[in-house]
């Protein structure tokens, strides 16, 4: 046995590679081989001490990421690092390693490095060229970023702009500089777009899915710009969502052209709805009393002077002259509104103030009814719209919550005003008057000469100007009725 054991010691000195184990806290337990020949030191030297304090400094970060994978159950095989001989050279170091559970060991052998040197040198030159053209081909992305009339934005995972290309710069007027570690939605927001839109677009950009959408930002000096935004996401190699990349079209002239389009399309319909409207004035309303005043005078011709059919037929005409002055008065306020609808003047109005002028001009009527009206708005309430237009809506409405009062019980109005500061006014009018059957008038509330109650007098034209006058503000109405209960009016105007 000692022969034996001799023998073995002597073929572990002569053995090309150093073999050593190492226990979990990093210390070398036993070294064994080429251990003399490759660090300059005895086994006995370094037993007990920890492997680390011989790694050259700058490579015991990838050092110990090995070991640790090594430790975890994973065998490395042609690890290379670098050691520091006991004379202090720098020794290249090619290592395989395993850890055994059952010793609580890693079991190790290293071998010099001089055929992996060069090795490396090859390495490293491919590396080069692999830099060189990684170079090149950022050179030519560089290039195209910078020649490009879109606006290029990286943004990190928290949506802060790292990096812009001058088309951003050329578009917006925000250099690099200025708009690095900013939010684009801060950054670029318009006053006039609703930031409502940005939360489910940000959502969608976290759960790294692509976004398309179209905006209006703001530029640097304060000019609108519509751009549209295409953004997709980078992620790492642990498919971790890393960056975005945004790139963004100028549309401006395009979306300028489709406003102009709605506008032509909003003007033509508004024209077709006034050709009808005239049609149906002068096939109905016109053409009736004209064909009475030929028809009366052609008699009167006819009958004597002093005849009582000839008194009658004069008094008959009066009533059918002053019809047709009527429906002349109605074209021309018709006339008017459309006319003033492009110079229309809109100002702060006090809502207040327009309505008590409204309830003092019907204060008898109101009065005779024993009627209640609850105003619930702020004193100094501002609302932008037209003075008069305003006036004329609630003195229609307030009228006809008179006319189509019911019988059964006293009148109560109620006026509301909701004000929101981003998408403007909701009014609120609302009558416990007879109302009307919404199925039975669908389509038909807003028209001309439209009327739901025949046993009271009118000439179905209020609730048309009060249509009229909202749509040329820029408003809309809403209506809801129930025959017995009450009507409810919701008016809409814009902020803007």
């Amino acid at each position: 046995m000692p022969q034996e054991q001799n023998l073995s010691d002597r073929l572990l000195k002569y053995a090309p590679d150093m073999l050593c184990c190492v226990d979990k806290e990093g210390r070398f337990v036993k070294v064994v081989g080429a251990c003399k020949r490759i660090l300059g030191y005895e086994g006995e030297e370094l037993e007990g001490r920890p492997y680390l304090d011989f790694v050259l400094p700058e490579d015991r970060y990838t050092t110990l990421q090995t070991a640790q994978k090594v430790m975890a159950g994973q065998r490395a095989t042609a690890f290379g690092n670098r050691y520091i001989r006991k004379e202090g050279e720098v020794q290249g170091v090619v290592w395989s390693a395993e850890w055994s559970t059952e010793e609580n060991l890693m079991f190790c052998s290293a071998r010099e490095a001089t055929h992996m040197e060069r090795e490396m040198e090859g390495n490293v030159q491919t590396a080069t060229n692999s830099l060189l053209t990684a170079k090149t081909q950022l050179e030519k992305l560089s290039l195209v970023a910078s020649r490009s009339n879109n606006g290029v934005l990286i943004i990190d995972k928290n949506g802060i702009i790292e990096w812009v290309n001058d088309g951003f710069t050329r578009l917006h007027g925000f250099t690099l500089e200025e708009a690095v570690g900013r939010k684009p939605s801060e950054l670029l927001h318009h006053p006039k777009m609703d930031s409502s839109i940005y939360p489910p677009i940000e959502e969608k950009l976290l759960r790294g899915e692509s976004a398309t959408f179209e905006v209006l930002n703001r530029k640097k000096d304060g000019e609108g710009l519509w751009v549209s935004v295409e953004i997709n996401p980078a992620f790492s190699d642990t498919g971790e969502l890393a960056r975005m990349v945004v790139i963004q079209t100028d549309i401006t002239a395009l979306k300028y052209s489709e406003l102009e389009l709605s506008k032509l399309t909003k003007d033509l319909y508004r024209q077709n709805s006034d050709l009808q409207q005239f049609t149906y004035i002068v096939s109905h309303n016109l053409r009736a009393p004209v064909a009475n005043v030929m028809g009366l005078t052609e008699l009167l011709t006819t009958v004597s002077k002093d005849s009582e059919t000839f008194d009658t037929s004069l008094a008959y005409l009066r009533q059918v002259a002053f019809r047709l002055d009527t429906v002349l008065k109605d074209m021309n306020t018709i006339l008017s509104i459309r006319n003033s609808a492009d110079s229309l003047k809109r100002e702060l109005v006090d809502i207040t103030s327009i309505i008590q002028q409204v309830l003092a001009a019907c204060t008898e009527s109101l009065q005779n009814l024993d009627a209640t009206i609850a105003v619930e708005i702020e004193e100094g309430q501002l609302v932008l719209a037209n003075k008069a237009y305003l006036y004329s809506i609630f003195y229609n409405l307030v009228s006809n919550a008179i006319k189509y009062r019911s019988l059964s019980r006293p009148l109560k109005i109620r006026i509301k005003c909701f004000v929101n500061s981003e998408r403007g006014t909701l009014l609120s009018f609302s009558d416990n008057g007879t109302g009307f059957d919404m199925e039975k008038a669908k389509g038909h509330v807003f028209k001309m000469y439209k009327r739901f109650h025949a046993t009271q007098e009118g000439r179905g034209l209020g609730l048309y100007l009060v249509k009229n006058h909202l749509d040329t503000m820029g408003g809309h109405i809403e209506v809801t009725s129930s025959p017995g209960k009450g009507t409810r009016f919701l008016m809409y105007l814009a902020k803007s």
